[in-house]
């Protein structure tokens, strides 16, 4: 059985192609409809393979899988349906919620400041755009109109969705259907999929300050994002007391990679941040986007495994109709530095050819732009060939910028400070920044990074000063306070250096011993 590797557990694959392995007569891929990175330059190496091993069987699994794709990928390979039970679930749109509650959306604030309701904390449903990034403007869902496909809806509810904008998630409105559920909807657990832990934390902030969503005798709020330590996750498997109701608030972590086997509701805000690359800019951002069709079909499938469900949509029917059908894979949105580096570990010949041979080929410029890049940082020769640095960078899990940054603190004897900093590049800005203190936190983050006038220092003096207040025996959100970092940052910062190795006591080969060819002569760029 097949599970999504990190990019160092790929090298495991590398020497079947050339000598296949014995003993082994199944591979079974489960997912494989995520299409991410990895997995498809997994599918390259296992097709490579097939001719050498003729008995070996390669089963690739998926509720929503391209059949006709991956059959032509795999040469007219067979396909088997089997069927599966759950339970029916009901789909409630946009539309069909503004028609029951009269939910007034109003159009979005200038200057695109937070949503409010009129008339108090639980006052009369109003909604202002919330706060966030704005979505893929490029998607397909955007270029159709809020009111398209409303014929037999009211007059009342074509106005109300005539304001509604799709391009952030409208946290007022997840509140107004959580109360709706809570009053109106038999028990079971609800799982709301959000973009990522910024609009977790805010609506979960929101939440606890409501007069029943936020009754811990009637509600029980549990947040869930990938990058939480497992000990907290643990807590959204079990079920509630008789009376309360279990809310999960989630990443697109519980689409496929978890079951919570209780839920009976699913809030979906069609939305999923994704990485995305300009090839001619040369840029990558982390934003959230529409997700596809499949993807839709895959979070309404939470709410029917015990019993049935309805999946209330943040979006409307011809705007679910209008998103792709699958998700853009990986490969074709991403940089490609790290894969280009294992390629070469894995003397997997050139990198463009290599890479041609893929599912979906990503853009030839992509691929240029990642051999130039690695070049340029002295990981690969004009030919191609993996240097001393480029060997060592494609051991370590992290961007090979990132990497060469603590392959050089390893020679220059600051690894530990700058381990930290590659931990805290590794996930996300641990400052909160609420709305209504971003002038606060950036004051913070200008007195921690001193007369160096560096993000990096500023990260390091957070983290370093969040130690001390916990070897002091603070309790864990206290020291976070004074420097705003978030609780579940300081969490995420050490699961990522353990995760990643990135510790001192897992890194400690990095000495003179071990770094075998990296002087100043052969760390090409570095003067």
């Amino acid at each position: 059985m097949y599970a999504p590797p990190t990019s160092s557990a790929l090298y495991v694959y590398a020497p079947p192609i050339k000598a296949p392995p014995i003993g082994v007569s199944h591979i079974i891929v489960d997912e494989i409809h995520e299409r991410g990175m990895n997995e498809d330059f997994l599918l390259i190496i296992l097709r490579e393979l097939l001719p050498r091993r003729p008995d070996l069987r390669l089963v690739l699994m998926s509720a929503t899988l391209n059949a006709d794709l991956f059959g032509q990928y795999f040469d007219g390979a067979p396909r088997c349906h089997i069927a599966g039970f759950t339970f029916p679930v009901k789909d409630r749109y946009l539309e069909d919620f503004v028609e029951a509650t009269s939910y007034l959306i109003q159009p979005p604030q200038e200057g695109g400041k937070g949503s409010g309701r009129k008339g108090g904390r639980d006052g009369p449903s109003s909604h202002r755009a919330s706060q966030g990034a704005s979505s893929d403007l490029s998607s397909p869902v955007m270029a159709i109109s809020p009111t398209d496909g409303l014929e037999g809806y009211s007059e009342a509810t074509r106005r109300s969705l005539a304001n509604f904008t799709g391009e952030k998630v409208d946290l007022d409105l997840v509140q107004k259907m959580l109360e709706w559920i809570c009053t109106r909807e038999p028990e079971g657990a609800v799982l709301v999929f959000l973009t990522g832990w910024d609009e977790i934390s805010k609506l979960h902030e929101t939440l606890q300050a409501h007069r029943m969503l936020g009754d811990a005798s009637r509600v029980k709020l549990l947040p869930l994002h990938g990058s939480m330590p497992t000990v907290n996750q643990r807590d959204i498997f079990l079920r509630p007391p008789a009376g309360v109701r279990k809310v999960v608030l989630a990443t697109n972590i519980a689409e496929t990679s978890i079951t919570i086997d209780d839920v009976v509701f699913v809030l979906d805000c069609g939305k999923a941040k994704e990485k995305t690359y300009d090839p001619v800019n040369k840029l990558a951002c982390l934003l959230p986007n529409w997700v596809s069709r499949a993807a839709v079909h895959q979070r309404r499938g939470r709410a029917g495994r015990v019993q049935p469900g309805v999946c209330y949509h943040l979006f409307t029917k011809a705007q679910h109709d209008a998103m792709n059908e699958h998700q853009l894979p990986e490969l074709l949105r991403t940089p490609l530095e790290e894969l280009c580096l294992q390629i070469k570990s894995m003397q997997l010949g050139l990198i463009a050819p290599f890479l041609g041979k893929a599912l979906e080929p990503p853009d030839p410029l992509t691929v240029a732009n990642a051999i130039e890049r690695l070049q340029l940082i002295g990981a690969l020769t004009e030919n191609e060939t993996l240097t001393p640095l480029g060997h060592h960078l494609a051991a370590l899990p992290v961007d090979p910028g990132v990497g060469k940054m603590i392959l050089m603190a390893a020679i220059f004897g600051c690894l530990s400070p700058v381990l930290t900093i590659a931990a805290g590049l590794a996930y996300r800005d641990p400052f909160v920044l609420p709305i209504d203190k971003k002038q606060q936190a950036d004051e913070v983050k200008r007195r921690l990074a001193g007369a160096h006038c560096s993000d990096h220092v500023a990260l390091l003096q957070a983290y370093d000063g969040w130690r001390d207040a916990m070897q002091r025996g603070s309790s864990f959100e206290n020291p976070c306070s004074p420097h705003r970092i978030t609780p579940i940052s300081t969490r995420v910062w050490l699961d990522t250096m353990h995760l990643h190795g990135l510790d001192d006591r897992k890194m400690h080969g990095l000495d003179d011993r071990k770094m075998h060819g990296l002087d100043d002569r052969k760390m090409h760029g570095l003067d």
